[in-house]
């Protein structure tokens, strides 16, 4: 076999080290303590959880308050298409809307989602400084 590399050397090549067919393998002893893919081990716990001293779980006000501002939109969203009157002056209302007012509900819903989540993220601290801190 010979081969030509970017000199332009014909020698032929050989391999580096000759192998048979019936050459016996190396046998990898398996590490048994770890597995082969260091994702599948199973994650070290440096610490128990801290535990509440009550005997019933913290109420999450989060979710309940978005759980009910979720409830209040699809209840509106409900009440405007189960009439096809409340529909239509809904749509007129909507294609009324000038590009500015259009662009003040907007800011006024974002604002208002911004403000819920601000006193819900206070809400949480204080729930969790009274769990750290009991009084």
């Amino acid at each position: 076999m010979t081969d030509t590399n970017d000199t332009g050397d014909t020698r032929p090549t050989t391999p580096l080290e000759e192998v048979s067919a019936t050459a016996p393998t190396e046998r990898i002893e398996a590490d048994s303590g770890a597995p082969a893919e260091p994702w599948l081990a199973a994650p070290a716990t440096s610490a128990p959880a801290a535990t509440i001293q009550s005997g019933h779980p913290p109420i999450r006000w989060g979710g309940v308050v978005w759980g009910l501002i979720l409830l209040a939109f699809s209840a509106l969203i409900l009440l405007l298409v189960s009439s096809p009157a409340r529909l239509a002056a809904t749509v007129e209302w909507f294609s009324a809307l000038t590009p500015g007012t259009a662009w003040a509900l907007w800011i006024g819903v974002v604002g208002l989602i911004i403000a819920v989540s601000a006193v819900l993220g206070a809400v949480n601290a204080s729930q969790r400084r009274r769990r750290r801190h009991p009084a």
